[in-house]
């Protein structure tokens, strides 16, 4: 399961449904169980259900539950001090999608789609279509230790209230939480992963700033003295058991940094709650222009691209700006794409905020491409590939998801490096296969398998159809 922790801004606090302590009933004594608790106003169908701890078995009081449709946000709920919830209001759909989140300043549980899953696409549609959905029940496994800490600063004092995000590619698996009144931070129930990057947004700046020390000392044992605002510059994080400490981010760029930062400030896009903006320029604030910029959010189940424009600018807009009410969608991950820079991600962003990008030159550090399979067919929607990069040893280094189109690219490898690809539909309906090399059938052995070079086109193709 992935820990969230629900940390976001609040603007409004919003009372959403009044639920009873009556005691949980399975779904055969459903009608006795539902007649407890109190209903909306608002007529349609609903679900109901109960979450537990899964050591004690009791009850979680005050999480809160979420019902999907498509990327539309259909109804809320949260649970008693028994456990127990009612969503009502609901549409008649074969197919929604219920997840349960900790409640805002918590990470005592790990979050949870439906039926003991960990992301939207694995998990279990519920169906209202015929009748209401009861005995949606989850049972919540308890989050780590494991975790980092620090602080925000500008070398002056702490900066309160401002959200520090945390991100694994390998995992592609990111939380946020915001700093106390001193600018202090705390992350805990973190994923087991040697590659988090720690950010936090600048509004002076109107950039990311990343974690960053020298490559000669230890993460947790030196204190940072500068941090960085491109994040290939940035410095590994492995989250410890006690946290590991200094983990600090210092908002006061160097004065050898101004130009740079000043070359690429601008006007701002416009502002939308249900859109995320920004620009893409080079080093030397020069803008570029028709890069591809998309963004993917799993808990909206949505992808959305456009291009940017003369200056520099983009805005995407059609993503559903917030979820519990107030508190806005965070999981977006954003990615630029241009002909003479490598791409470049940042993720745990949030619908209405601006993303700006400075792509720099240099080595090629990504490997992308298509998959199809041997009808030359792009996978349906209902398939999920995955793909995974290996060393020359052997050694696993990454993993990542095709998108619907077909395409990949895996970000953050070595320029000068060769590496195998291994590509599997999630579902386990067509096992592991290994690329040849850079186009071909895929092999079932790994004696056969081919190295790929960063920055050429990998045209991967399974030795079997989709639908077999």
């Amino acid at each position: 399961m992935i820990s969230v922790k629900r940390c976001l801004p609040v603007l409004i606090m919003v009372a959403l449904f009044a639920i009873s302590s009556a005691p949980h009933g399975n779904a055969s004594d459903a009608d006795s169980h539902l007649s407890g608790m109190k209903r909306s106003d608002t007529e349609g169908k609903s679900i109901s259900g109960r979450v537990t701890d899964e050591d004690t078995e009791e009850g979680v009081a005050d999480y809160w539950i979420e019902v999907w449709s498509g990327s539309t946000l259909v109804g809320e709920a949260v649970t008693d001090e028994n456990g127990d919830y009612l969503a009502q209001g609901l549409p008649s759909a074969p197919d929604l999608a219920v997840v349960v989140w900790p409640p805002l300043g918590t990470d005592d549980y790990y979050y949870q789609f439906y039926n003991g899953k960990e992301n939207r696409r694995e998990s279990d549609p519920v169906s209202t279509e015929d009748a209401d959905a009861a005995g949606i029940d989850f049972v919540l496994k308890k989050t780590s230790e494991y975790g980092i800490r620090g602080k925000v600063h500008n070398n002056r004092g702490g900066i309160a209230g401002v959200q520090v995000d945390i991100f694994s590619e390998n995992l592609m698996y990111g939380v946020s939480t915001l700093t106390d009144e001193d600018g202090n931070y705390t992350f805990k129930g973190l994923k087991s992963a040697t590659d988090y990057k720690v950010s936090v947004w600048s509004e002076t700046f109107r950039t990311d700033f990343y974690y960053a020390i020298p490559a000669t000392e230890k993460v947790g044992a030196y204190v940072p003295v500068y941090s960085v605002f491109l994040p290939e510059n940035a410095t590994f994080v492995t989250p410890q058991d006690p946290p590991a400490e200094q983990i600090d981010i210092i908002t006061d760029p160097p004065q050898s940094d101004w130009e740079i930062l000043e070359g690429i400030w601008g006007e701002k896009a416009d502002e939308s709650d249900d859109s995320l903006w920004g620009y893409v320029r080079n080093t030397n604030g020069t803008p570029i222009t028709d890069a591809v910029v998309k963004i993917w959010s799993d808990t909206l189940d949505a992808e959305i691209a456009t291009v940017t424009d003369r200056n520099g600018y983009y805005v995407i807009n059609g993503f559903q700006g917030s979820r519990q009410n107030a508190y806005p969608t965070n999981d977006c991950v954003v990615t630029v794409y241009s002909e003479s820079y490598p791409p470049q991600s940042k993720a745990q962003k949030r619908v209405g905020n601006e993303v700006n990008f400075v792509l720099t030159t240099g080595e090629v550090n990504s490997l992308s491409g298509t998959v199809r399979d041997y009808r030359l067919k792009f996978p349906p929607n209902d398939v999920t590939v995955v793909v995974m990069v290996f060393k020359q040893n052997g050694e696993f280094m990454k993993r990542g998801i095709v998108n619907k189109g077909g395409k990949f690219t895996i970000i953050g490898l070595n320029g000068n490096e060769q590496y195998y690809l291994s590509f599997k539909t999630l579902d386990g309906e067509i096992p592991s296969q290994w690329a040849r090399g850079q186009s071909g059938i895929g092999v079932n052995q790994f004696e056969k398998a081919g190295l790929c070079k960063t920055g050429e086109t990998v045209l991967f193709v399974f030795n079997r159809p989709w639908d077999i």
